[in-house]
């Protein structure tokens, strides 16, 4: 009887042994395999906890007010960010950096940077920056700027600093005040263009071209009155 409860006894010890190894293994299994998942996600062992979702209306670096397609602010905004409006805007509009429109603003805009596309906008529009004007995109009001790319339609006056690219899909009813401009074929123009912001001075060129006719003609008569005594 001896014999044989020892023997039991024996045998449960093994048993008890052989599950706690088991037991031992299978953490280490589940372990390596947790420490393969994050291997394969690139996150360390310290951020494992899930982060929280990113506004819809901001950008990553959260600097980006967005008014989506189907809204309607009434008021004014003003932003030290940028603006991008893909709804409609009843009031003035102010933004430190990029102003996007792709819907409907109906007062003034001064940014950064100002780019329409098939927008409609009533009111003027200031930039510190450059002025790109999409094709499809309706302005009414004054443009002034540093550069201007315009692809669309424009009724008020333009007067930027810098260069002007007038597209052959432009139609525009004002005058153009520029350092230069380039019309590409196509595009329709009611209004007077001028490069008054050139570092020509066009007058002094004229008035050494005057200058020398003057002198010629002054030495003509001189020669004849010399012929004639």
């Amino acid at each position: 009887m001896s014999i044989l409860k020892d023997f039991k006894e024996l045998k449960k010890d093994l048993t008890g042994a052989i599950g706690e190894e088991e037991g031992k293994s299978m953490e280490s299994g589940l372990e390596m395999g947790n420490e393969k998942d994050r291997e394969i996600s690139g996150m360390p062992k310290q951020q494992q906890t899930a982060e929280p979702a990113k506004d819809v209306t901001t950008s990553a670096s959260g600097d980006v007010t967005v008014i989506a397609s189907g809204s309607v602010i009434e008021g004014d905004m003003e932003s030290s960010g940028s603006i991008s409006v893909y709804g409609r805007v009843e009031g003035k509009v102010n933004c430190a950096k990029k102003f996007v429109a792709g819907g409907f603003v109906n007062g003034d805009i001064h940014a950064g940077e100002v780019f329409i596309n098939k927008a409609e906008i009533s009111g003027n529009i200031v930039s510190e920056g450059g002025i790109k004007i999409g094709k499809g995109s309706v302005i009414t009001g004054d443009l002034k700027g540093y550069s201007a790319v315009i692809a669309g339609a424009v009724q008020g006056e333009i007067d930027i600093k810098g260069p002007v690219i007038i597209d052959n899909t432009a139609v525009i009813q004002g005058n153009i005040k520029s350092s230069s401009v380039q019309i590409n074929n196509g595009a329709v123009i009611e209004g007077f263009c001028t490069q008054c912001y050139h570092e020509v001075d066009v007058k002094e060129i004229f008035k050494e071209v005057f200058s020398e006719e003057k002198s010629s003609e002054t030495l003509a008569e001189t020669i004849d009155n010399q012929e004639q005594n």
